[in-house]
């Protein structure tokens, strides 16, 4: 694994205009598509999360078979009380519906995702039903 440090900007604004154009451009689509991005609570999105997690048997590699069958149990520890040392969820929905999910660790100034896991289709007509698809 490697590890990439990078010092936030003070202003979110300037964060945004250190990006490269591409990904500026990525993230105004997205908006426009109406995705939003915040912090979820993992134990209200929970079956959300499950769907995510089974949408597909592989994820560099297969999925462990608990996680594809058994019970995902809901997360027991208290919230934080100190914004530097934290365990959060944030997800990317779209019409309300959670579509990724990403756990962060947050220690001091160190941000860590520690998992990043998406919906998967198997099918490009699900994820574009209104193209016209010939066989």
């Amino acid at each position: 694994m490697e590890w990439r440090f990078f010092q936030l900007p003070d202003l979110p604004g300037d964060y945004f205009q250190a990006l490269e154009g591409p990904a500026r451009r990525n993230i105004r689509k997205a908006e426009r598509l109406g995705y939003t991005f915040s912090r979820i609570d993992f134990n209200q999105r929970r079956e959300e999360v499950v769907a995510i997690i089974r949408s597909t048997p592989v994820r560099q590699g297969p999925m462990a078979r608990t996680l594809m069958t058994g019970e995902i149990a809901p997360i027991s520890d208290p919230p934080s009380r100190n914004p530097v040392h934290d365990y959060l969820y944030a997800g990317v929905c779209k019409d309300g519906a959670l579509r990724a999910y990403a756990g962060c660790l947050v220690a001091g100034e160190l941000f860590a995702i520690t998992d990043l896991t998406g919906i998967t289709r198997t099918s490009p007509m699900e994820l574009f039903p209104s193209c016209s698809w010939s066989s």
